[in-house]
């Protein structure tokens, strides 16, 4: 799976360089290889069990709307990165975002369980210290 992650998230971050240039409102469009890193490290921090590639691309998937997207300022830009998400899980990992996912393959089903993705361990009282 590394290769695959790797290919698509290179993928994301050449296609969001071209087709997300910073303009004098948008001036912080701007991305770098730090970004590639971040997606990664956060996946890297993951304690879980990565049991199946289904979880994987949920991850995945995470970690690229935390870098990628929460930098986005207009719902025209957020939907152009939804699709870029939909159409790189699809092409790249040969899965159907039904089966990823659990929604309906439409759009509006997309945008909201994209928006509900969540990872984190703030609530679990085991493990303090945090990792």
């Amino acid at each position: 799976m590394t290769g695959l992650m790797v290919a698509a998230t290179t993928s994301i971050y050449r296609a969001i360089q071209q087709e997300l240039l910073p303009t004098p409102s948008k001036s912080h469009y701007t991305y770098n290889m730090r970004d590639l890193s971040k997606v990664f490290q956060g996946m890297c921090m993951f304690a879980g069990v990565l049991d199946s590639k289904k979880t994987m691309v949920k991850l995945w998937s995470h970690e690229c709307l935390r870098v990628f997207h929460d930098r986005l300022v207009n719902d025209e830009d957020r939907l152009w990165f939804f699709k870029y998400l939909k159409a790189k899980v699809e092409d790249e990992f040969s899965l159907t975002c039904n089966y990823v996912y659990g929604v309906p393959e439409d759009m509006e089903s997309m945008n909201t369980t994209y928006k509900k993705l969540a990872y984190g361990d703030i609530m679990d009282m085991t493990e303090i210290p945090r990792k």
